[in-house]
């Protein structure tokens, strides 16, 4: 007998590689996918943080927010243009060398990202929506490392993180990338903490001891010119907190000042205003900042961070 399932659906855990055990994802379908609407609804992707290496911080960093989404019906405007989402888990550089999915170095951790995107792709037929009419766009999410890993998906339309090896994605760029509590230059938060051994530690630990290379994978540095062509980042969003303690503002103006230098048009904080969204319809890209309140882990542990940064990217979108 077949057994239809409920909605929500949740799955969780679902390995897309067989390398290390952190090869997985979760998925939720708020309700039975319709193809007709793939033009008015994305799939959101979330990448968690914990600087590559905490072990405590994971795929369920999505589930405040998810939760708040899913079951207050104040949202349900947001959650009609949502078809699914996504959340990775990734190799992390914990240094454990019996351990293979927590003794990972660059580029490993985008490449599982990249993996992750193509199991999307063969299961759920997210992205690739250049060259199939019948693939999902979707936006990605990430917060702290997981913004950075966001935008080297992006990055990785120019350059090469050895992804082609395993040729599992194919697909198209995001339409929209929204970094929390973001890192974007490697080498400015070293010196901007020069006096907090840690972050060297989890910098050298991911990415060794070689500030040429944190330099190359900054987002700060990175070419976007090819992503965009493919009709992705049609909007940036880079969303920080004014409390919090671990990364300071100063990541996100300058990545924003990249992006401009880059032909993204800037937009005030706050949010679009209906000719604002209107334009967004275009075919013009935007980058804007959006401010948020509270700690750096309290963005997702509260929930209201993820849901409002999603809130304010969905708006912009489809409104």
């Amino acid at each position: 007998m077949l057994i239809r399932p409920t909605y929500p659906y949740h799955r969780n855990s679902i390995p897309y590689g067989e390398e290390h055990a952190l090869q997985t994802i979760d998925i939720c379908v708020p309700r039975p996918i319709d193809d007709q609407y793939r033009h008015q609804a994305v799939w959101v992707v979330f990448i968690h943080g914990g600087a590559w290496c905490d072990p405590l911080q994971d795929s369920k960093e999505l589930q405040p927010a998810l939760e708040q989404l899913l079951k207050n019906e104040s949202y349900a405007s947001t959650l009609n243009h949502i078809a699914g989402f996504a959340s990775i888990n990734y190799g992390l550089s914990t240094s454990k060398p019996d351990d293979k999915s927590l003794d990972v170095k660059h580029p490993q951790h985008i490449q599982d990202v990249i993996r992750a995107l193509g199991w999307l792709r063969e299961n759920y037929g997210v992205g690739d929506y250049e060259n199939d009419q019948q693939a999902w766009r979707y936006l990605v999410v990430g917060h702290s490392c997981g913004a950075t890993l966001a935008m080297q998906l992006c990055m990785s339309y120019s350059q090469s993180w050895g992804h082609e090896a395993f040729g599992s994605w194919t697909g198209s760029p995001p339409v929209a990338v929204v970094g929390l509590e973001g890192i974007y230059d490697l080498s400015l938060l070293n010196r901007n903490h020069i006096d907090q051994p840690f972050y060297a530690q989890f910098l050298a630990g991911a990415f060794r001891s070689n500030q040429k290379l944190w330099d190359e994978v900054s987002p700060v540095h990175g070419n976007y010119d090819a992503a965009y062509k493919m009709k992705g980042m049609k909007l940036v969003v880079l969303a920080h907190s004014d409390e919090d303690e671990l990364v300071e503002w100063e990541q996100a103006t300058t990545m924003k000042s990249k992006l401009v230098g880059s032909g993204w048009k800037d937009y005030m904080e706050g949010s679009l205003d209906a000719d604002t969204a209107a334009k967004q319809s275009g075919s013009e890209r935007q980058v804007r900042i959006l401010k948020l309140t509270g700690l750096h882990d309290e963005i997702w542990s509260k929930g209201s961070g993820v849901r409002i940064a999603i809130e304010s990217t969905i708006r912009a979108l489809f409104v």
